[in-house]
Parts: structure tokens; C-alpha cells; sequence
């Protein structure tokens, strides 16, 4: 007991430089002496946290949070009387000069971070939804009280991390309240994804979205969106006006249903996305619909090249593993190579081939005619299909690859 008061009373009154030397004094356990109790809170309330309000070493930052939730464990402190000493650490540190690109900018979001960090290290089922309050009230005057540069909406968010779900809700509501300003839609659009992805909230309307001037939809704003997973519709209506990333459109696509993730990737392709997009659109797999879209584009082009583009496209992405999905790509799949095979062409023969063999084969009541399509179009174009790619039309039973002779086979030919 004696150890533990020489420590607090070292704390208390002595250079927090010294810190190291009266933590190693503290007990590991709580304190049963009501003097002892006492004295912890005065030095948490009255030192520890205003000292991080305080701080200018980064390296004292962590060491100081820790400290603080050690001698907070030392006390019997209520909880209303932790929120108001943290409410009063957070005013001290006025947000003006919070959106400066200097050292004092830094300094001070580093300061708020510390005693966000610590208020989050007391938390408990008890006590977070009002020890949050604190933090809550402090970031909702950020949009009133200072310009809103990526700096600023960057570090919010950052700080937002450090809320409970339930404080996140409250924080996001309060947001909501605020009326952008002439050229803040994009930062306080930034402000509610960040906060709403703390706790699964809804992503806003894509009205919100168009409203942001061209220049600064940014990839970091829409893939955020989609992150809180819109609906579907809603994110078609934003294809070919946004950016978006294949990584996070991929990410999202994965997370619907068949006809859903191939309608958006039908929209995809209709409003000119990427390859690249397309793929990642497609990855988890699309249904028989990709197909016929691709089957009514295919029969407007003139040129074997854009078909063969087409094709490409599709063949990108994946068939839906989903149950009953893969028959009705073999029919769309082989009405298709029918189509291509019927232009006698070289390259259309090659895609026809492609196709049916990413299907996984003729659709039924498709055999003979696709047979047939490609035993007279490999004796026309007899150098187009590659040896693998004609062995899996073999494999599949469209195609009779020719006997070898003797002499090859005794060659390994």
C-alpha cells in the first residue's frame, strides 16, 4: 500500500518525465483503501489526462494512454465523472488551426487521438454509450466549426474508428443534420461514409453521390460507398458517371445474388466499362442473361474484330456455380456460337469455340447442330482452333480430331 501511494503521490507531483519510475510502483490489483482509491482519481483526472491534452512527444502518447487506464483501474471513479473530465480535456483542445497543413495541426489531431484512444480503452458494456458522449459531441463540431480539406476528413474518420457501434449511430445522425456548404458535399459525404462504416450503416442515397462536382468524385469516395452496400439499382444509376474501382466493384458484386450481379454486370457493359471492370463484375458469376446481351451486341457488329471483343468480355468472367444457372448458359452459350458459326468466318469460328467451352458445353438439344458447325467450319479454317482448344471441343463431342498415322505416333507427333 505504501508502494502505491509513493507512486501516486509521484505522479501527482512530480515531472511526468519521470513516469516510468513511479509505474513500476503501481499494483497490479485494485485498491481496497478509500484514501488510496482517492488520490488515483485525483491523479488520473488532475494529471494524466490533461497531460495528453498536453503532450508533444509522439512517443509519450501511447505510454500515457496506458498509464491513464492503469490508474483509472486504481479508483472508484463513476462514470459521469470520467465523461466530464474527458469533455473537458477535448474543449481545452479547440479545433481552430485543426485544418492548418502544419506541425500544430498534426500535433492537435495527435493530442484528440490520444484521449480518444484512452476514453476507448476504459470502455465497457456499462459505460461506453456515456463515456462516447464526449467524443461524440467534439467530432460533431467539426463540420460547423472549420473547413473541411482531406486532412480534416481523413483524420475524422480516423477518430471515428474509435467509437462504439451505438456512439457511431448517434455521431452519423448528427452529421446528417448538417447542411453542406457550396463545395463541401464531397468532405461531408466523406464524413458519413467513414462514420457509417463503423457501424454497417446504410450508404446514403447516390443522389449524394452525382451532387459532388465531377472533378472531385474521387475512387476513394464511391468504393467507400459501395462498401455500405447500396442497392443494386442505386449503383447502376451511377455506372459510367463515377469512377470505380474493379477491386471494390468486384467485392460488391460478390455479395449479390445471380441475376442480380449479372444485370449489373450487363450495365457494366452497357455504359462502356473497362475490361477490367467487367471481369471483376463477373468474377463470382454471371447467368444466361450476360450471355444474351452479349449474343444482341455480337449480331449488330460488322466486323469479326469488335465481335471477337465481345466474346472476350464475356468469356472474362465466370458462370454462376448457383444451382440451375449452368443449363441456361450452355443454351444461351450455344445459341451463340450457332450465331458466330454462321458467319463463316475464321476468327467467329475461333470465338465459337471459346464460348461453348467456357459454358462447359452444348446446351441441350444443341449437339448435332454445333457439331456440324464445327466440322465444316475446321475444314474451311483448318489452322484457327488451337490443338487444346480443338481437343476440348473433342472432349465435349463436337469435334472429330483427325486419326494420327504410324509414323507420328512413333514420331510423338
Amino acid at each position: 500500500m505504501l508502494r502505491a501511494r509513493h507512486a501516486l503521490l509521484g505522479l501527482r507531483d512530480y515531472p511526468l518525465e519521470d513516469w516510468e519510475v513511479w509505474s513500476a510502483l503501481l499494483p497490479s490489483g485494485p485498491i481496497v483503501n478509500d484514501e488510496m482509491a482517492a488520490l488515483a482519481e485525483e491523479v488520473f483526472a488532475s494529471t494524466l489526462i490533461p497531460s495528453l491534452g498536453n503532450a508533444v512527444d509522439p512517443e509519450a502518447f501511447s505510454q500515457l494512454q496506458s498509464l491513464a487506464v492503469r490508474v483509472y483501474g486504481l479508483s472508484v471513479m463513476n462514470v459521469e465523472k470520467v465523461a466530464e473530465v474527458l469533455a473537458k480535456a477535448l474543449s481545452s483542445l479547440e479545433w481552430d488551426g485543426a485544418a492548418d497543413d502544419d506541425k500544430s495541426a498534426a500535433l492537435l489531431w495527435a493530442r484528440k487521438e490520444a484521449l480518444f484512444a484512452t476514453a476507448a480503452g476504459l470502455f465497457s458494456p456499462e459505460t461506453e454509450a456515456r463515456l462516447a458522449e464526449p467524443l461524440v459531441d467534439d467530432l460533431a463540431l467539426v463540420p460547423k466549426t472549420i473547413h473541411l480539406p482531406p486532412s480534416v476528413t481523413t483524420n475524422w474518420v480516423k477518430l471515428c474508428t474509435k467509437l462504439p457501434a451505438g456512439a457511431a449511430r448517434s455521431l452519423s445522425a448528427r452529421v446528417d443534420e448538417y447542411e453542406p456548404a457550396d463545395g463541401e458535399e464531397a468532405a461531408v459525404l466523406r464524413l458519413k461514409l467513414g462514420v457509417r462504416a463503423v457501424f454497417g450503416g446504410d450508404a446514403p442515397a447516390a443522389a449524394e453521390v452525382i451532387r459532388i462536382p465531377a472533378e472531385e468524385r474521387a475512387t476513394a469516395i464511391t468504393d467507400a460507398w459501395l462498401a455500405l452496400s447500396p442497392a443494386p439499382a442505386e449503383v447502376r444509376s451511377l455506372l459510367g458517371q463515377v469512377a470505380i474501382t474493379s477491386v471494390a466493384l468486384g467485392r460488391y458484386c460478390a455479395s449479390l445474388n445471380t441475376d442480380e450481379r449479372t444485370r449489373m454486370w450487363v450495365a457494366v457493359a452497357e455504359t462502356n466499362g473497362t475490361a477490367t471492370l467487367l471481369k471483376s463484375a463477373g468474377e463470382a458469376g454471371v447467368g444466361a442473361a450476360a450471355v444474351e446481351y452479349i449474343r444482341a451486341v455480337v449480331m449488330k457488329k460488322t466486323r469479326e474484330a469488335e465481335r471477337t471483343e465481345q466474346v472476350e468480355f464475356l468469356i472474362d468472367a465466370r458462370v454462376s456455380s448457383e444451382p440451375g444457372v449452368a443449363n441456361q448458359v450452355k443454351k444461351a452459350a450455344s445459341e451463340l456460337a450457332e450465331d458466330l458459326l454462321a458467319k463463316n468466318v475464321a476468327g467467329d469460328l475461333r470465338s465459337a469455340a471459346k464460348v461453348i467451352v467456357w459454358a462447359g458445353g452444348p446446351g441441350y438439344g444443341h449437339t448435332i447442330s454445333l457439331r456440324d458447325g464445327f466440322t465444316a467450319g475446321v475444314k474451311q479454317h483448318s489452322k484457327v482452333l488451337s490443338k487444346s482448344l480443338a481437343k476440348d471441343l473433342a472432349d465435349q463431342g463436337l469435334l472429330t480430331l483427325p486419326k494420327k498415322s504410324a509414323l507420328a505416333k512413333l514420331l510423338g507427333r
